[in-house]
């Protein structure tokens, strides 16, 4: 219905050019702007019943919610804002892979120790945060309830201890130098593990006559990969030896947002 009042609207104005003395175009043409203005809002409107989605759906995993031991959590899977972070854990050697969430903020200890803190010295927004780590097998994060989710973006940063290796090297890894890299790549996966599209992120960069190790939370713009279920994350570097990456596997992320896709 609404469509057919405004092709009626748009007759009565084009109708009004023949007969409308010069003097009162003006008048007219606020007519023509406002014709154009609810165009506009419509489409708008339009648009956001189309893909099913609006602002309202945007939703945040923070990690705020997640209760730590010692500022830590390493051993199980969570879930925060309806996103559940996977772990794999070993009691034995007290091993660890995945994701864990932390609150701890060691800018200064370049070791194995300090896994868990961002270079940053704080979460990008609170206390906590998580932290990723790639060991046998990508870490994977996925929407717990939803089987189709848009991700839309994260924040990372370095945690302290790659950051301290990449920068002065130690006995595994180098000091980074011309022409080293190491990248952080994102994937995602619908419900039946099949890749929705991949977005990269350069956690230290010095191609190109570049130096840059990142040591401040960026955003990450995620809506390339499209919707999908999870995200896996895997790293590659410059830095290999024998038995793969030597730079230290971790990343920290914080305020993951998403979005539900719903069925039109």
């Amino acid at each position: 219905m609404i469509f057919f009042r405004i092709f009626a609207l748009s007759k009565s104005i084009i109708g009004e050019f023949n007969k409308l003395p010069i003097h009162l175009i003006p008048i007219l043409m606020k007519k023509i702007n406002l014709f154009c203005a609810v165009i506009t809002l419509l489409a708008a409107a339009m648009s956001s019943c189309d893909n099913g989605q609006s602002a309202d759906d945007v939703q945040i995993s923070d990690f705020e919610d997640v209760t730590l031991n010692d500022g830590i959590l390493n051993n199980t899977t969570f879930v925060s804002g309806g996103i559940q972070y996977l772990n794999s854990f070993d009691a034995t050697y007290q091993y660890w892979e995945g994701f864990a969430a932390s609150s701890r903020t060691d800018v200064t200890t370049a070791t194995y120790e300090n896994q868990y803190s961002p270079i940053t010295g704080e979460a990008y927004k609170g206390t906590r945060f998580g932290v990723l780590y790639r060991g046998l097998s990508a870490a994977t994060l996925r929407s717990l309830e939803h089987p189709s989710v848009q991700f839309e973006s994260l924040y990372i940063t370095n945690g302290t201890y790659p950051y301290l290796t990449m920068l002065n090297g130690n006995d595994y890894s180098k000091k980074f130098a011309e022409g080293d890299w190491f990248k952080l790549s994102i994937t995602g996966l619908d419900a039946d593990s099949i890749a929705t599209g991949t977005v990269e992120v350069y956690l230290a960069d010095f191609r190109d006559g570049k130096s840059e190790i990142i040591n401040t939370w960026r955003m990450v713009d995620l809506s390339s990969i499209g919707a999908c279920r999870s995200l896996s994350f895997s790293f590659d570097s410059t830095d290999k030896g024998e038995w793969g990456i030597n730079t230290p596997t971790y990343a920290i992320i914080d305020n993951v947002s998403y979005s539900v896709v719903t069925d039109k």
